[in-house]
């Protein structure tokens, strides 16, 4: 365009009326296309700005991650998931019946129950051992008292 308008401006000498307003017009579309590509270009830079900031937020995250997990566990830690249900209090309840007094029952089961459950979130605990008695095996199971 930029070319085609100093062609018309080395044409332009004999004062021709229409090739002025061609003229004007290729300088109105020059100077609208310039405009949207600045604004292009700012946007551009906008968009650029705002992804590094993104990545280096990431690149920061993900470095607080890693070292978390090295402190928490050491480098070979092995991260287990457990899927875990809600314990019957039924069955707790129904057990302390068959061998506590029925006054006392239904609280001791409850505390037991929740004794039980703050247990099993415990990703350390197993509740039973094996153990050598009298030249056998046996496993021990660890009950509250």
């Amino acid at each position: 365009m930029k070319v085609k308008l100093e062609a018309m401006k080395c044409k332009s000498d004999d004062k021709d009326s229409a090739l002025d307003k061609k003229t004007d017009e290729l300088r109105k579309q020059l100077q609208e296309n310039m405009d949207e590509m600045d604004f292009m270009e700012s946007s551009n830079q906008v968009l650029f700005i705002k992804e590094r900031k993104s990545n280096d937020e990431l690149q920061e995250i993900h470095k607080e991650l890693i070292n978390g997990l090295l402190q928490h566990g050491g480098a070979r830690a092995h991260i287990g998931l457990k899927r875990m249900g809600e314990l019957d209090p039924k069955a707790f309840s129904i057990a302390c019946k068959q061998i506590l007094p029925a006054d006392n029952a239904d609280v001791i089961a409850a505390i037991l129950c929740s004794k039980w459950e703050a247990e099993t979130k415990n990703p350390e605990w197993h509740p039973f051992e094996v153990v050598m008695v009298g030249g056998k095996e046996m496993v021990q199971i660890f009950i509250y008292d």
